[in-house]
């Protein structure tokens, strides 16, 4: 395989990444309405509670990746290129 196929591959596989973390996040969104038929309201706010935390690690995560992975995508406008990358400074 050529380099640049590694290239798109690994693009669409970072965008996937980050859809599904949005979609997981969304899907926890959904799941706070949910909550449980007979619950007592202490159940109920831990229930949401729950969600709603489970919601926001997931959005946390797509934000670091998404942070981490712009750092080694391909500078902008040197999609042609496709060996020019941005090191993070650590690395340099």
């Amino acid at each position: 395989m050529r380099w640049s196929e590694e290239v798109m591959l690994l693009r669409e596989e970072i965008r996937r990444t980050l859809a599904y973390f949005e979609w997981h996040a969304q899907w926890w969104e959904s799941q706070a309405a949910k909550v449980p038929l007979h619950s007592t309201t202490a159940i109920a706010e831990g229930f949401h509670a729950y969600a709603q935390h489970q919601s926001a690690l997931r959005r946390q995560l797509q934000t670091r990746y998404q942070t981490l992975w712009t750092m080694i995508l391909p500078v902008a406008g040197t999609q042609g290129a496709g060996n020019t990358f941005i090191m993070p400074s650590s690395e340099l």
